[in-house]
Parts: structure tokens; C-alpha cells; sequence
């Protein structure tokens, strides 16, 4: 493992300042790629007229935003040619992953972006680029780094995919109930919604206990009329202490996001159980507000209609 400067192991290449008075928006010529599109991953400005090859950016080419907000972008936008503010980044040295740096160099654009005077606008130098300097495991070392982020990051992804759908299920119950009413607009303004522990400490088919201390929620604890507790399994008080979050407190509402997905049930006095516990395909919502336990009734009546 050894430390290394960013122009060691990358060639940088800045754009190049094309006359404006060649730019047009009837795609004529060559897109180009200015500061704004590298985000969005796609350019509506094009340039008619002669250029440099070494100028043209194709798919899979690292992208870096020199003006404003420091970003790192691979481009999917087809073939475009290379505007001033932006520079590509070339892999140049073969024990350098291209997954690994691309997940490291945004940390230091942004602190390169924290540190820079305020201005009108913060600018980035390639000197500055190139000067980034990080650790550099072993390319296998590299490669593994690379992909348990990914793979943290597809997961991201989903859960945020799935937290919208769940909105959006909530406030089409409320629609029909209600019709449009924008006091429901987000869910989010009343509860928050919260997920079981799915880590290492998720218990395991031998944890599950006919008795004991936590009550650990399955499919058919949860049904369209509310809990059931005809079948049961239980946790013990260590295991329940090792799990972070997931744990009932009064008036949260449990709903079903896997198998019959929409069954919702609510905690309230009446339910003797002091230790509950929701498994991975469940969610909480509760109260935002302390003692309104009034919102939690009112929304699992109107979900379980």
C-alpha cells in the first residue's frame, strides 16, 4: 500500500474554450459538454465546426466540473466534445482501478470545495486536481472497495425507490378517503418511517424462541383487521439489545411492505405486549409530534379501510 498524487496515476485534460458564436441548439454538429450538463449526464447545446480528437468525450469518460460544485461523473450522453471548465480524467498507470478512484476522488473534491474562498463563483485548477493525494491498495484491494460501495449504494437506492412508493401508497388511501388534501401531501410532514434492523445481528430461525422476552413480529402477526398474536415468536432480552432499530413504542403503527403488502396494525394500550419487535418486511410510522397519538389512530383507519 502506498500513497500516491492523483497526476501520478491520471492523465487531466481541460476543455477546450469554444467560440460561443459557433454554439447552436438545432443539433447541429457535436454536443458539448459545459458545466451544467455533466450532472444531468446529457448536453442540448451542440458546436458546428472544426475541432481537435482529443477533445471528444465518449461513453464511460470521467468527468470533472471545475466551476462551482466540484463534482466527479461518468458520461453516458454518447459522443460530445469537451468544453472549457471540465477536464476528463485518463487512468495512465494499470494498478489504479478506475471503480476504486471514482468513489475516492469526490471525498476530496469536496473538501478542496469546502476549503476554497467564496467568491462569485469557487474555481477548480488542474493543479489542484492533480495534487489530490490518497492511499493505493493493491488493485484486488481496490477492486473489493469498489464494489462493497456499489453494492451500498444500489441498496441506497432501492430503499430510497421503495420509501417514495410507500408515500405514494399512503397518500392514494388517503385520496380515497379524503380526496386530494394537501394536510397529506408527504406522510413525511406527520411520521417518520422506520426501518427493522437488517445487519449482521437479524435473528435467525434457531433465535426465535415459543417465550421470552421480545415479541418478534411476523406476516401473520400483522393482518388487514390489525395484530394477531395467534402464532408467535419471541427474541431473547440480549438479542433484542444488540438490535438497533425496529423496536414499537406506543401508538406507532406497523405496516406490511413485503408478502400481503399493505396490512397495517396499531400499537395502542389495548395490546399487552410491552416488547415488540418488527421483522425486515415491515415499517413503523410514527408520530412526529410527541402525545399525538390521535394522528397514528386517525391515519391506521384509514389505511385498514
Amino acid at each position: 500500500m502506498k500513497k500516491v498524487k492523483l497526476g501520478e496515476v491520471c492523465e487531466i485534460l481541460s476543455g477546450y474554450a469554444f467560440k460561443s458564436s459557433q454554439f447552436n441548439d438545432n443539433k447541429i454538429g457535436l454536443p458539448l459538454i459545459r458545466i451544467r450538463d455533466v450532472e444531468r449526464g446529457f448536453s442540448d447545446t451542440y458546436f458546428e465546426g472544426t475541432y481537435s480528437e482529443e477533445y471528444l468525450i465518449k461513453n464511460g469518460d470521467l468527468l470533472i466540473t471545475m466551476d462551482g460544485s466540484f463534482i466527479l461523473k461518468k458520461w453516458e450522453g454518447d459522443l460530445a466534445l469537451l468544453n472549457q471548465r471540465v477536464c476528463k480524467i485518463k487512468i495512465t498507470d494499470k494498478i489504479v482501478d478506475e471503480g476504486y478512484i471514482s468513489w475516492l476522488i469526490p471525498k476530496f473534491l469536496k473538501e478542496i470545495e469546502d476549503k476554497t474562498p467564496f467568491v462569485t463563483v469557487k474555481h477548480l485548477s488542474v493543479a489542484k486536481i492533480k495534487d489530490i493525494s490518497f492511499v493505493l491498495p493493491n488493485k484486488l484491494e481496490q477492486k473489493l472497495i469498489a464494489k462493497k460501495l456499489n453494492t451500498i449504494s444500489q441498496i441506497y437506492d432501492f430503499r430510497k425507490i421503495q420509501s417514495e412508493k410507500f408515500n405514494e401508497l399512503v397518500k392514494s388511501r388517503f385520496n380515497e378517503m379524503f380526496g386530494e388534501n394537501k394536510i397529506f401531501e408527504s406522510i413525511d410532514n406527520l411520521f417518520d418511517i422506520i426501518d427493522g434492523d437488517r445487519g449482521k445481528n437479524y435473528p435467525k430461525s434457531d433465535e426465535l424462541f415459543s417465550e421470552e422476552y421480545c415479541l418478534f413480529l411476523n406476516t401473520k402477526n400483522v393482518t388487514k383487521n390489525g395484530f394477531s398474536f395467534d402464532t408467535k415468536q419471541f427474541i431473547t432480552k440480549t438479542k433484542d439489545k444488540l438490535l438497533r432499530k425496529g423496536k414499537l413504542e406506543r401508538y406507532d403503527i406497523v405496516l406490511t411492505t413485503r408478502g400481503t403488502v399493505g396490512n397495517v396494525a396499531y400499537y395502542d394500550e389495548l395490546i399487552k405486549y410491552k416488547h415488540l419487535r418488527i421483522n425486515s418486511g415491515m415499517v413503523i410510522l410514527r408520530p412526529k409530534t410527541p402525545n399525538h397519538n390521535w394522528q397514528s389512530k386517525n391515519l391506521w383507519k384509514s389505511l385498514k379501510l
